[in-house]
């Protein structure tokens, strides 16, 4: 009925690292029914730190059979047995994988020793293999070799039954598919059973507090268990859902509110296992000078941080693109706006040029203003919030919720904004959408 498992490896992900022994102790539920275990060479080294641990060492394995040998044994002792181990989805990646490579299609309903401890014996300090067996007084011996580990885990287990009542708390982890089966083992299940089904964002924390991984979701639920619900023997998955100990999120009133403050989110935070949004954004400015000729002229470059610009960019091409369109607006010859015009000018056409050179800046100065882009929730589940996102001086500065039932008014700049540095993700995406909405912009006249 249960087959109490432990392993150890060469390293610790599925998809390089290799089994170096395996034991399996096969339970009935009440008595034990045999044992197995066997020494297994992994073909490859084992790093000296692992030696150090298991004791293990890379002559013990040279004269042991490779799991080649010991997959078809290993997979009828599996087979059809519910899988127990202290960190289960640890060992069950190793096997599964392993006979995966030999050819044996095998899945197993799972049991993870740590949470079932966690619900049977609440609060203890630690839920680790050996700090369990000193708290209930479990005898262990050659700790960290497969066979001692899983013969002290077999006897936690027998603890573990004695203690459920009705085995209800067994019964919950063994029923169908459920949470305690995939979730990190120090990821409290609760924690994902009261995720919404609604748009946000979600961060993943590690054992300090810390965000280790920012994401967005349609569905918060949906996609926080996907992370969890496919067992990747990718050795960045592995050591990705080690590190997760809890899980927070925001919900949002839409899919694009999800998409900003993922964005904005990852840019305050630069989580470790996020790689989109991380790039560094060099700001460029638009600039006028004047010639020695007296001919005012635009220049792009980099921004200066004690030179006021005329405007500002974060990618080159469209501040080129800006020059272009405005000069058009304007009716002024792109020659001499970008100092390439050779040809000598008289004092009265410099004096025009230069008066339509001002004319531009005067109408960038007028546009600097402060407006809101508003998006009304309509999401399945009934969020019908109103969200603000404010800009200034076409800089986007931050977002908040307002109420729908009470217009804005235009000089009285909404108080209470969760602000953010200038984002140009954030800004084309908002700016996009305003420009199908523009019933969505209302200008703040403070």
């Amino acid at each position: 009925m249960y087959a109490i498992v432990d392993i150890e490896t060469t390293g610790g992900n599925a998809q390089y690292g290799c089994i170096t022994e395996i034991a399996i102790i096969l339970h009935d539920g009440k008595n034990i029914e045999g044992k197995y275990s066997t020494l297994v060479n992994p073909q490859q080294p084992i790093p000296r730190y692992i030696q150090a641990i298991t004791g293990i060492s890379n002559e013990m394995v040279a004269g042991a059979p490779t799991f080649s040998k010991v997959a078809e044994k290993v997979f009828n002792l599996l087979d059809k047995r519910i899988f127990v181990a202290h960190n289960v989805n640890f060992d069950y990646s190793f096997i599964h994988h392993q006979l995966q490579q030999h050819g044996y299609f095998w899945q197993a309903k799972k049991v993870c020793s740590v949470r079932y401890a966690r619900k049977i014996f609440k609060g203890l300090s630690s839920y680790s293999l050996g700090n369990l067996c000193r708290d209930l007084s479990i005898p262990i011996s050659n700790r960290h070799r497969a066979l001692g580990d899983a013969e002290a885990t077999s006897i936690l287990f027998d603890k573990l039954l004695a203690n459920d009542n009705e085995l209800k708390v067994l019964n919950e982890f063994t029923k169908g598919r459920n949470a305690h089966s995939y979730l990190p083992m120090n990821v409290p299940v609760e924690q994902l059973e009261n995720l919404p089904y609604c748009p946000g964002v979600y961060n993943f924390h590690n054992e300090k507090g810390q965000i280790i991984y920012i994401g967005k979701a349609v569905n918060l639920k949906f996609r926080i268990r996907s992370h969890f619900s496919n067992n990747s023997s990718n050795q960045r998955k592995q050591d990705f859902i080690r590190e997760i100990f809890s899980i927070s999120y925001t919900t949002c009133i839409s899919e694009m509110h999800s998409i900003v403050l993922e964005a904005l989110e990852i840019k305050k935070h630069w989580p470790k296992y996020n790689t989109s949004h991380k790039k560094f954004e060099r700001e460029y400015g638009l600039y006028c000078i004047t010639n020695r000729n007296g001919l005012m002229r635009f220049v792009i470059e980099t921004k200066r941080k004690h030179l006021p610009a005329v405007t500002t960019f974060y990618v080159l091409q469209d501040g080129h693109d800006f020059i272009a369109r405005t000069l058009k607006e304007f009716d002024i010859d792109y020659a001499l706006a970008m100092n390439t015009a050779t040809d000598t000018l008289s004092s009265e056409m410099i004096e025009l040029h230069n008066t339509k050179m001002q004319s531009v800046i005067d109408s960038l100065s007028n546009k600097a203003s402060k407006f809101y882009i508003t998006e009304n929730g309509a999401n399945e589940m009934g969020d019908d919030r109103t969200l603000a996102y404010f800009f200034e001086n076409n800089r986007f500065y931050g977002l908040g919720f307002i109420d729908a039932a009470e217009p804005i008014d235009p000089d009285t700049p909404i108080p209470e904004l969760a602000l953010y540095n200038d984002n140009s993700f954030v800004r084309h995406l908002l700016l996009d959408f305003a420009s199908t909405q523009p019933q969505n912009i209302i200008t703040i006249n403070a």
